[in-house]
């Protein structure tokens, strides 16, 4: 075993498959062995460490895992994409002496089950079968305990994946005709707090301010939807959807757009045009870090970053504003 190959401890073996790469299943009994490609597989469990693999009925894979009970899940890497579709290109049922033999591919000793482990792979899990007849006869589903995972430390440690510069250990993933796609970049997603109705008038953290803006004005003349930079805006029939200063869109209900602005001249209240903001004194929060909140009961549910103001328009009423339009049409009303 090569000095970069190191143990992974099996509670976190599934993240091996998580990212749903092309795996290679080697098998052996009875002095035969063979390899197979397999896109349909899965982790299943953490304590046992368990996955899923899909194996047809009529390979000869199948029937050496069936007789000694046993598997090994091989994980390609981009420098195999050539061996790995001749590997699922063929049976190594008639094969002489077999196929690894056939493709030139090296092998090394798997530490609890007798099927061989691919060289040049990144991880490998050896995997002891659970049988279910049932599902394996109706779906060809095979489950298997891991007994023994192994990684290439230069892309694995830790619990977790970390591809680097080399481009020929990213693992693979295959589409069909010979295509495959190679893992990307890593990234992570935000992580929002949600805010369940928060009364910002108790929180000393927040303020009262006014919105100083004259904004551009539509009446809906149906019920439908906008995207703000939040999130969705539904609205009713007679709603207002507004145009800000800064370029922003969102609706206001009718109710509370008639006690939020004034209409500007020669604008008439009530018919689409130019309107003012009312200076009511509404309750604003800064936020160090990302969130959601829900505009009302049940309401939309809008998104805010890190330095966005979480607004309190009424008791249950919320709303969000970017931080730069916030420092352009809000001032402090105390």
């Amino acid at each position: 075993m090569h000095e970069t190959i190191k143990a992974v401890e099996l509670p976190k073996a599934y993240r091996l498959l998580n990212h749903g790469p092309t795996v290679l299943v080697s098998s052996a009994h009875g002095g035969r062995r063979n390899i197979m490609a397999a896109a349909w597989n899965s982790g299943l469990d953490f304590t046992p460490a368990k996955v899923l693999v899909v194996i047809d009925k009529s390979t000869w894979t199948r029937e050496l895992i069936e007789a000694s009970g046993e598997f090994a899940l091989n994980i390609p890497c981009r420098a195999q994409a050539q061996a790995t579709l001749d590997i699922g290109s063929g049976s190594g049922r008639s094969m002489v002496p077999d196929k690894f033999a056939r493709l030139g591919l090296s092998t090394f000793a798997a530490t609890k089950i007798a099927a061989p482990l691919l060289e040049g792979c990144v991880a490998w899990l050896e995997c002891k079968r659970i049988a279910e007849p049932h599902i394996e006869k109706a779906h060809d589903l095979f489950i298997g305990e891991v007994i023994a995972a192994w990684a290439d430390s230069r892309v694995f440690s830790n619990g977790h994946w970390h591809f680097g510069e080399d481009p020929s250990l990213r693992t693979i993933h295959y589409i069909a005709g010979g295509s495959f796609h190679a893992i990307g970049d890593s990234f992570e997603a935000v992580k929002r707090a949600v805010l369940s109705a928060p009364d910002l008038s108790s929180d000393a953290a927040a303020a009262r301010y006014v919105k100083d803006e004259t904004v551009d004005v539509v009446f809906a003349v149906e019920d439908g939807e906008l995207r703000s930079r939040e999130g969705i805006n539904r609205y009713r029939r007679g709603d207002a959807l507004i145009t800000g200063s800064t370029g922003d869109r969102w609706s206001v209900s009718r109710e509370r757009f008639d006690i939020k602005y004034e209409a500007v001249p020669p604008a008439i209240s009530g018919s689409d045009g130019r309107y003012r903001a009312c200076p009511v004194p509404v309750w604003a929060k800064q936020m160090a870090t990302p969130f959601t909140i829900a505009r009302s009961a049940g309401g939309d549910v809008l998104e805010g970053n890190a330095r966005d103001w979480v607004m309190q328009y009424a008791p249950g009423d919320y709303g969000v504003v970017e931080n730069s339009r916030f420092q352009q049409v809000y001032r402090r009303a105390d």
